[in-house]
């Protein structure tokens, strides 16, 4: 390719890509889009743009390349990954080992597993042993024979056991894992840190499920889904600023993953940057119509940014599909409020109240509702049952407005 046309062809790519706020549309996001939508011979050009532009060319061949795989275009596939291996030696191996395993080429099959046990990018054993992809060759001498050979150290083993325990759920003993291992934890990877923090975090210790993201970013710098695992976390701690940092850079890193974007535009209303947010999300939407998270994000954008005809479009869309979905309802039963739809309004709380009696919120914005329809004595006795159920915001209405 000539330099004229890379640049070009680079130019083109920025052009693509639409941007609001703190980051920009890539179009790893659309082709991901494209795909949703089955329309694959967009998303495969897209794909080839960004490879031919050169820029971190071999993470779209592995994505490429994967996507051959999951369809079953294994010869495609390994043209992919090969040029992968050209690039970063070993990286796409255990892809390859899968890839002349579906074609039942077994001498290959074993070379390139064989490449990736003795690799920085080896894969775990149990995934290796669970992959159905091997279960043709299981039997043979050659693959007794690749696993006479330790391939693991005790650490890596170590992280096996706590793997196991994280993906059952056992939060606590995968922490006392990392705790027992002492002075040697700084031989484990990033992915162990990453499971003590997640366990943290379940168990609401958001310092110490801070301290961990931190350790496992520190191992593993361009790990996207670290990043937005600590974002999240700082959601939880409300420190909205922090969070947007990290999904920020969870999307630099990860630009084809719509749920860092998600959550970058969640942080965003968190922070009061309605407009921005609606912008963002509503860009999202255009990209994934039926993603329903997608679509509530927008409602309460739309809803925050005192758009509320366009709240009441999405949300309307949102029941239709949900209809007994708590969070939509309540949303639709505030947004009629505003909109002076007031008996709608009513409705939806009434639904609510049927589902959830004892929902103190909902009995208090009722009563607002009822007093502002100058029906004082409904109002009242909704307040005067919230406050009943411990809400402060109801004793105070009960005692400013029912009490003379």
């Amino acid at each position: 390719m000539s330099k004229f046309k890379l640049l070009l062809l680079i130019y083109s790519l920025a052009f693509m890509s639409i941007c609001y706020g703190q980051f920009e549309i890539h179009p790893g996001l659309k082709v991901k889009a494209y795909l949703a939508d089955n329309k694959v011979d967009s998303a495969i050009f897209l794909l080839n743009q960004l490879i031919e532009a050169k820029q971190n060319s071999e993470k779209w061949l592995m994505y490429r390349g994967e996507y051959f795989l999951k369809i079953g275009l294994y010869n495609e596939a390994i043209k992919d990954f090969v040029q992968v291996e050209k690039k970063r030696p070993s990286m796409a191996s255990f892809q390859l080992a899968k890839a002349y395993a579906m074609l039942r080429d077994s001498i290959n099959t074993m070379f390139y597993l064989e490449k990736n046990l003795k690799s920085s990018y080896k894969v775990n054993k149990n995934k290796i042993w669970k992959d159905k992809s091997f279960d043709y060759i299981k039997n043979t001498y050659s693959w007794k024979k690749l696993w006479e050979k330790e391939w693991y150290t005790r650490f890596e083993y170590y992280e096996g056991e706590m793997r196991y325990l994280y993906e059952s759920g056992n939060w606590t003993e995968v922490i006392n894992m990392m705790a027992d291992i002492g002075k040697d934890s700084k031989k484990l990877s990033a992915q162990a840190f990453y499971m003590v923090a997640m366990s943290y975090m379940q168990l609401e210790n958001y310092s110490a499920a801070i301290t961990n993201f931190s350790k496992a970013i520190l191992k593993s710098k361009k790990e996207a889904s670290y990043y937005a695992s600590r974002g999240d976390c700082y959601m939880r701690m409300k420190n909205y600023s922090k969070a947007l940092d990290d999904f920020s850079t969870a999307i630099n890193y990860g630009p084809e993953e719509l749920s860092y974007y998600l959550q970058h535009t969640q942080a965003l209303l968190n922070l009061g940057k309605y407009d921005l947010a609606y912008h963002e999300v509503l860009t999202l939407t255009q990209l994934f119509p039926e993603n329903i998270q997608s679509l509530y994000i927008l409602s309460q954008a739309a809803y925050l940014s005192k758009r509320y005809l366009h709240a009441l479009e999405v949300g309307n869309k949102l029941l239709n599909q949900s209809p007994e979905d708590t969070s939509y309802l309540h949303l639709r039963a505030k947004t009629y409020k505003k909109t002076g739809m007031f008996s709608q309004s009513l409705k939806d709380y009434n639904l609510l109240l049927k589902n959830h009696p004892l929902q103190t919120e909902y009995l208090v914005e009722r009563g607002l509702l009822y007093f502002q329809l100058n029906e004082k004595r409904q109002a009242c006795l909704d307040w005067k049952k919230s406050s009943e159920l411990g809400n402060v915001r109801a004793s105070q209405l009960l005692w400013e407005n029912c009490t003379k």
